[in-house]
């Protein structure tokens, strides 16, 4: 009978040591998805921002040297400072916006860009 107390102590006592052990895994996996999570917001705040804004809007401009379709944003017409966009293939200069752009210019342009997309479908 003293052996059955005695085993059933040190089962008891391994059963606490597991249960100790599996909080602390716990805690450590807490800290380690919020870590992750805090990384993905910034990696991928620009592309989550862009997805899920239904009013994001851009034309494209063609790169006069490669060919190239470059995505220019709307926002990007709306800086104070002059713009230079470039052509992440060759690096040209595809457009410089030293200028305020009026919002039926940049409505105008959009309203192209939409056009040619029907006429490729």
């Amino acid at each position: 009978m003293l052996r059955i107390v005695d085993l059933l102590d040190e089962m008891a006592h391994e059963i606490e040591q597991l249960k100790t052990e599996y909080e602390e895994l716990f805690e450590y996996t807490e800290a380690l998805d919020e870590d992750l999570a805090e990384l993905e917001d910034d990696f991928y705040e620009d592309y989550d921002d862009h997805e899920d804004d239904d009013d994001y809007e851009c034309f494209t401009v063609e790169c006069p040297n490669c060919r190239e379709m470059v995505e220019i944003s709307e926002d990007l017409l709306h800086t104070d400072s002059p713009v230079k966009v470039t052509c992440p293939r060759c690096k040209e200069i595809v457009m410089i916006d030293d200028e305020d752009w009026e919002d039926e210019d940049l409505d105008e342009l959009l309203d192209d860009e939409d056009d040619m997309e029907e006429e490729d479908e």
